[in-house]
């Protein structure tokens, strides 16, 4: 009888090791996934303020930028080539985090904040718009991310006849 109630014990005391391990299983993957999430939204920032700053760090880029905005006369192929390769950087930073937002791993409100920083350009500059719908080919980017950026943009025009600016 006492053979039968010790291993009557150990079982209990086994599946009882059993499941606190799996509970702190679940607890250090809970700490993996917030860990990745921080990482995450620290290379995302890091990537926004390198195109932030990219325009002040590289001359060339802000001499291409100043002859879109404020110049009057045709754009030099140089111009062009430093614009779409600025713009293609800007959407490959976007469209990682409109996937991002589409996993759920950035909000809504986090897309749409960061696309706008880009297509704030496009509705300033008629130029800089004509070059970014130039430059998209459909195999760079998914239809959605696309029609996404588009809803941005006619959402931003809305708002700016909306207050008559």
């Amino acid at each position: 009888m006492n053979m039968e109630k010790l291993n009557t014990t150990l079982t209990l005391t086994a599946n009882i090791g059993v499941l606190i391990g799996l509970f702190l299983v679940a607890y250090e993957l809970r700490q993996n996934d917030d860990s990745l999430n921080a990482t995450i939204q620290l290379s995302i920032s890091q990537s926004y303020e390198e195109l932030s700053t990219l325009g002040i760090e590289n001359p060339s880029l802000q001499d291409a930028l100043i002859e879109v905005f404020a110049g009057s006369e045709a754009i030099s192929p140089d111009t062009m080539t430093t614009i779409m390769a600025w713009q293609y950087r800007y959407l490959l930073v976007l469209f990682t985090t409109y996937n991002l937002y589409l996993d759920e791993i950035v909000t809504e409100s986090f897309w749409r904040e960061k696309a706008s920083h880009y297509t704030v350009y496009l509705l300033q500059s008629s130029r800089m718009r004509d070059i970014h719908n130039a430059s998209l080919h459909d195999e760079m980017f998914s239809p959605e991310f696309r029609a996404a950026l588009d809803t941005l943009i006619a959402d931003q025009l809305a708002a700016i006849e909306g207050t008559g600016q």
